[in-house]
């Protein structure tokens, strides 16, 4: 997880120099630590970086679709996050979205996007099921 981190910091320190080879290796450390963060217990501390994630990839992916299929698994992972950290309606909100890009991906590439359809669907009941338990 150092690495990680030491990743992050050090892509974070040069991306405006280099942008172009620096922008890439940061949207990796950033999903990178987030899911090392939640693997370890600590979802609060992986949401910042999900929603970083998410928001740097909501900028890039209408000037660059081929983004879109990275935004779109980057919603899943924070709807993970923010269920864990206890915003049901956050969460269903992040799977939602993750779910329109996953739809439309696959309809423009049949059956590419299959195997994501399902596990978002999926994350999608269980979070809807925890906000009417919440209820």
């Amino acid at each position: 997880m150092d690495d990680a981190r030491n990743a992050l910091v050090l892509c974070r320190g040069r991306l405006s120099l280099a942008p172009h080879r620096y922008g890439p290796v940061l949207l990796t450390a950033l999903d990178e630590l987030a899911r090392s963060l939640d693997k370890t217990g600590e979802p609060g501390q992986a949401l910042p970086l999900g929603e970083e994630l998410a928001h740097i990839l909501r900028r890039l992916a209408p000037r660059r679709p081929r983004y879109d299929p990275f935004l779109a698994g980057a919603l899943h992972q924070l709807g993970g996050y923010i269920s864990d950290a206890g915003d049901p309606t956050g969460a269903l909100r992040a799977a939602d979205e993750s779910l329109r890009l996953y739809r439309r991906l696959d309809d423009e590439q049949p059956g590419s996007f299959g195997h994501q359809l399902d596990s978002a669907t999926h994350s999608r009941t269980l979070f809807l099921d925890r906000l009417k338990h919440q209820g």
